[in-house]
């Protein structure tokens, strides 16, 4: 079965608990445990000083990167559910069946949902892989005045363009590479906010237990709480271990 090719570079929102988040835990929408604290706290409760609205720009450009990358290689993964990696034939499945769906005019709320859904997959925010995949491809074919956002506007155009984006794949084989993640990003949003507040961006180790500790860790562990449970280090040793290969790369 063939993949999907790689997005390339990309940016994800951080995990932060919002209080739109908050909401969506307790409707049982997504996990509590993926969303723990958010930037601001981090940096309160180490008791740093507060980001600069440049700085904190820089620091989630820095995470988003590494989190979109970190989706996409999941979402790709081969020990990912079949039913969510996104290949070519469940791209094709799903933007045909916009395409029926838009096809009736008039959707059930479910129905609707849905395909909001995926026409929306290619705005910020919490997007699944598949979501983007389907979104961004189908942009490639829509007329410039056609908006996904009010699809139901133009729905008669987008399906028209579900249909040619659909048969646009026919025939694809192309298969993605595995390039292991860059976490050079996440050491340079380290290393930033230790710079700010005067802390050395060094891995310090006890000399007697030979324990990792330290200022600069104890920022890496709060940027690391930012990330999907499925990317964190899970310990200090492990964050010092991808610290020091990222000065490497």
């Amino acid at each position: 079965m063939a993949r999907w090719p790689r997005g390339g570079s990309g940016i994800a929102s951080l995990y932060e608990r919002t209080p739109i988040i908050e909401e969506m835990i307790k409707a049982g929408l997504v996990e509590g445990t993926e969303f723990e604290t958010t930037l601001p706290k981090v940096i309160a409760d180490l008791h740093l000083a507060p980001l600069s609205p440049d700085d904190d720009q820089q620091i989630r450009l820095e995470l988003g990167e590494i989190i979109h990358a970190g989706l996409d290689r999941f979402a790709h993964s081969p020990k990912y559910s079949a039913t969510e990696r996104v290949t070519v034939a469940r791209v094709k499945k799903i933007l045909r069946g916009i395409a029926n769906a838009l096809d009736k005019g008039s959707l059930d709320r479910k129905k609707e949902s849905e395909v909001a859904r995926f026409l929306h997959g290619a705005e910020t925010g919490l997007r699944t892989t598949m979501e983007s995949a389907v979104a961004t491809h189908l942009k490639k074919f829509l007329p410039e005045n056609v908006s996904l956002r009010n699809f139901r506007a133009h729905r008669l155009q987008i399906a028209a363009a579900c249909r040619y984006a659909a048969a646009h794949l026919e025939g694809r084989k192309q298969k993605p590479g595995s390039a292991p993640l860059n976490w050079s990003g996440f050491r340079r949003a380290a290393i930033l906010i230790a710079q700010r507040n005067k802390i050395r961006p060094t891995i310090v180790n006890n000399r007697k237990t030979g324990d990792v500790q330290g200022r600069f860790i104890e920022i890496a562990e709060g940027l690391d709480r930012l990330l999907p449970r499925f990317l964190r280090a899970g310990s200090r040793a492990a964050l010092a271990k991808r610290l020091q290969r990222a000065g490497r790369s």
